[in-house]
């Protein structure tokens, strides 16, 4: 049983390394810059779910739902304003 958990919190890790790898190479290639705001994101969602879970008690469908609904309001403003950002001025393709 210890190998077991071991190994789903193994993958579950490396799941969450790998998405932040990757969100980091998305904006490297687009951009050529890097964006470390993005770990901040995901460790908000993190520590609101664990929050959520263990020290509220919700169930783990809905403090999920609610940790991705709330990261994503917080992302979302600053996302949007630098696009905005980006893009003023940049040419039209069509």
């Amino acid at each position: 049983m210890l190998i077991l958990s071991a190994l789903i919190t193994g993958v579950a890790t490396g799941s969450m390394y790998g998405l932040l790898a990757l969100g980091f190479h998305v904006t490297w290639a687009v951009s050529r810059t890097v964006n470390f705001a993005q770990g901040s994101s995901m460790m908000l969602g993190a520590v609101l779910l664990y929050g959520l879970t263990v020290t509220h008690s919700w169930p783990g469908a809905g403090a999920v739902v609610v940790a991705l609904a709330s990261a994503a309001s917080m992302a979302w403003p600053s996302s949007a304003a630098w696009c905005a950002r980006s893009w003023r001025g940049s040419p039209r393709r069509g």
